[in-house]
């Protein structure tokens, strides 16, 4: 389930250039072809807002032989291109957050954190209209999508198990700071949607988005109810 992205692009970047950035933030390296296919565009229509990217600085490039026949190029998002989907926290959040826990006990700060995931957890809980942890997923992701936090739901063929991928990280400042942060999330994300969840890939450990799995099919009081 995708949702249109609500980032919005720099001024200098048409919109089709700008699908560009948006399908590489999902999909990682794509070629001239698969960009071509995306937009139904001409191969030098799509080399020109390659070349404007790449001028300002949103794009990286690899060679990459495979096979018989010429190499070619791929590309992707670079930093610079990815610090436009994080959900900034801003530098008070940061020294905030380094104070308190320079105040308090770890204990204490855990238990804080805890705090925290529930009561956003029963943010988003208001906001959701069915109890079955499918839908619930589904409809997590449609609200993190109109905060800025880019998301997909994957279905596991013939598993009672989904996955609900995160593309930019909704707190990048603060977890880069203090790893507990993606704790406090994975536990918000099972509360919100009333199942066990596993957070099984990690942006802040380098993989290219953040992957939570879920059991399907789990009691019904585990749903957060306010």
């Amino acid at each position: 389930m995708d949702v249109p992205l609500p980032v919005e692009p720099p001024k200098q970047i048409q919109a089709s250039a700008w699908t560009i950035v948006e399908y590489l933030q999902r999909e990682g390296w794509a070629s001239v072809k698969d960009l071509e296919d995306l937009l139904g565009l001409t191969r030098t229509a799509v080399r020109e807002h390659l070349a404007t990217l790449e001028a300002g600085g949103y794009l990286e490039k690899r060679t990459v032989h495979s096979g018989v026949g010429r190499p070619h190029l791929e590309y992707a998002n670079s930093e610079q291109a990815r610090s436009l989907f994080n959900c900034h926290c801003g530098s008070l959040a940061v020294t905030l957050l380094g104070e308190i826990s320079s105040l308090v006990t770890a204990e204490t700060l855990v238990g804080l954190m805890s705090r925290v995931s529930e009561k956003v957890a029963l943010d988003y809980s208001s906001h959701m209209q069915t109890t079955d942890v499918r839908s619930r997923v589904n409809e997590l992701a449609v609200l993190m999508q109109r905060q800025g936090i880019i998301c997909s739901v994957h279905t596991e063929a013939g598993r009672d198990y989904m996955r609900l991928e995160l593309f930019n990280c909704p707190y990048h400042e603060l977890a880069a700071e203090h790893p507990q942060i993606c704790d406090m999330d994975r536990d918000m994300i099972s509360q919100a949607v009333g199942a066990p969840v596993e957070l099984l890939d990690c942006i802040m450990e380098d993989a290219g988005s953040c992957n939570f799995g879920f059991q399907l099919n789990p009691s019904p009081e585990r749903i957060v109810q306010e």
